[in-house]
């Protein structure tokens, strides 16, 4: 586990003062280095029982379960199996899995812009995500491979915007909270970020975000 006293948020400079340099890049995964729609896969078990993807969308994410599976609470098993209970179908695990996971498509630009990155950054992936999404982005997404830390709700039992879970991503690096940028397309995990004392930035697109980060002196 990280030691949350050694990543705890320091002031901002004072105005005038020099802002310290960059070292660390801390990036979200979903709807900034890859797309995702949930209803992909709902529209697909809606295929298999007698209910609209609409139904299945408000069944799965109006419960706890997807939180408790995001949170590393319940297994990928048991999440299959309370998924099929809750919606009343009967399928392997192992269809589960595919159907839940096959929902992502790159954001144009990104892999080469992370991978621009990399050899003059401390690289670390924060996502509020499951086992099976990230194992599936892992495996069929080389934009995931490229960070040397990952700090993930499922791993960590904590996800965005806790204070927790962007502490244990500075710790990962071993970077202090003014040498690191953040980016997210969630206005509430910016502002979280910022508030910790780490430059954080809302992304919209890649050329946008190109724009900022070199604002604040990324290379």
């Amino acid at each position: 586990m990280y030691n949350e006293s050694a990543s705890a948020p320091v002031p901002w400079k004072r105005k005038g003062e020099p802002r310290e340099m960059i070292r660390t890049i801390v990036s979200d995964l979903g709807n900034v280095l890859l797309h995702f729609d949930h209803m992909r896969s709902c529209r697909r078990l809606s295929q298999r029982c007698g209910r609209s993807a609409k139904e299945i969308y408000d069944s799965m994410f109006g419960s706890s379960l997807v939180e408790a599976y995001d949170l590393g609470r319940i297994s990928s098993e048991e999440f299959a199996r309370s998924s099929m209970e809750r919606l009343d179908i009967h399928l392997e695990v192992s269809e589960v899995r595919r159907i839940w996971s096959d929902i992502f498509d790159p954001v144009e630009g990104m892999e080469e812009l992370i991978r621009s990155l990399r050899e003059r950054y401390t690289l670390v992936l924060l996502s509020n995500t499951n086992a099976w999404h990230f194992e599936y982005c892992f495996e069929h997404y080389p934009v995931t491979r490229l960070f040397q830390h990952y700090a993930l709700s499922y791993r960590l039992g904590f996800r965005k915007p806790d204070p927790r879970i962007y502490r244990a991503a500075l710790a990962m690096a071993g970077s202090p909270p003014e040498e690191a940028l953040f980016f997210d397309d969630i206005p509430e995990y910016v502002q979280a970020a910022a508030g910790l004392g780490m430059r954080a930035l809302r992304f919209e697109n890649q050329s946008k975000l190109l724009r900022e980060m070199k604002a604040e002196g990324v290379v």
